[in-house]
């Protein structure tokens, strides 16, 4: 055998052994990062919060923290699974969240509180567990009042009205007057069964409103409100004008219908009835192909669907609407800053990103 037959078959050895060599380091270097593997193949594209670790923010995918009025983390807020309002007043609750260790039972006198930098009625409102129309009714405020540092207000213990006994006022009286239940206005004052009331005593009434509020409500007038339009059957005849005009009452189902955790989709879905699939961007569609009634008018209890304009382009993102006003809406929702956290959000009508309202229950 030759010199060159030798050194040809010891070339052919080295490079078998060599080609094993890189097919055994591929194979080690996919077993070694496998759970990486998985997560970029399986889970990124369904997951919008890890697929938005690869989105790059820019001027179309920034939060606007100055819309945030308040927020808190979800899993912590919602005790037992509830809705953070109160399901006989739509109220927000008090003596929760924030303020958990606060007990108001039996408490009937106001807190002063000094207004610091930052400050809105709707924040305050949210750290002491009272309905912002609270706040307003106990200080007399208009409702173009503008809070400033260092101003003091009052703040009543719960939701309600801060009542002054007139003459041959009784509990049940004044029970009859604002429409609640009389022992709750007894239990709230410490007041005894049967007890003298004194004219120029203050009362506070849980869950009430101020007698022009009801009057003005039990009033017949024309409606000026314009219905949602519907691109299917008729928003109307689905119960949406009894919402106009109010405080939306949101409604714990407890059912987030196989959305993904700590998502915007999560948050709705288990509060409204959503019956459709999808990311949040394509919910519009969606639920029009199911006969669920769609639009461009804002109307509290809606569901408002973003896109884009500041908004994962990907994704989309989706809210509900607790309030509607001249100029802009107040929106509920979860992971527009953060995994799991829940904002209360002020947003301007025409904002460019709004791409409908979803009209369900």
């Amino acid at each position: 055998m030759n010199h060159h037959s030798v050194n040809l078959k010891a070339r052919l050895r080295r490079h078998a052994r060599n080609s094993l060599y890189q097919r055994t380091t591929i194979l080690s270097i996919v077993r070694k990062f496998k759970v990486f593997a998985a997560v970029v193949v399986l889970i990124l594209p369904v997951y919008p919060s890890f697929g938005q670790m690869a989105y790059t923010q820019s001027s179309v995918g920034d939060y606007d923290a100055s819309s945030i009025l308040v927020s808190y983390e979800g899993e912590a807020s919602d005790e037992a699974g509830s809705s953070i309002l109160a399901t006989d007043t739509g109220y927000l609750k008090a003596a929760g969240l924030l303020a958990s260790a606060r007990d108001v039972s039996g408490v009937s006198t106001l807190i002063d509180y000094t207004v610091e930098s930052g400050d809105s009625i709707a924040m305050i409102a949210d750290k002491f567990r009272v309905s912002p129309d609270s706040i307003m009714w106990a200080n007399n405020f208009p409702k173009s009042k503008v809070l400033h540092p260092g101003d003091t207000i009052k703040i009543p213990p719960v939701s309600g009205v801060v009542y002054t006994v007139e003459s041959m006022d009784t509990v049940d009286a004044i029970a009859k007057k604002f429409k609640v239940d009389a022992g709750s206005i007894s239990n709230q004052n410490r007041l005894a069964a049967g007890s003298e009331l004194k004219i120029g005593q203050k009362l506070v009434i849980p869950n009430a409103r101020p007698q022009e509020v009801i009057l003005a409500a039990n009033a017949p007038k024309r409606s000026t409100t314009t219905a949602p339009k519907a691109s299917s059957k008729s928003a109307a005849a689905s119960g949406w004008a009894e919402y106009a005009g109010k405080q939306y009452l949101i409604k714990y189902t407890g059912k987030s219908r196989g959305f993904v955790w700590g998502n915007c989709t999560y948050f709705v879905a288990m509060n409204k009835t959503v019956t459709w699939r999808g990311n949040a961007k394509e919910w519009l569609r969606n639920a029009a192909k199911q006969g669920v009634p769609t639009g461009s008018v804002p109307a509290t209890g809606a569901i408002v669907v973003f896109n884009g304009h500041g908004y994962n382009p990907y994704y989309g993102h989706v809210g509900i609407v607790l309030e509607v006003h001249d100029d802009y809406i107040i929106v509920k929702d979860m992971n527009y800053r953060a995994l799991n956290e829940v904002t209360v959000r002020k947003v301007l009508k025409n904002e460019a990103a709004i791409k409908g309202y979803i009209y369900v229950d």
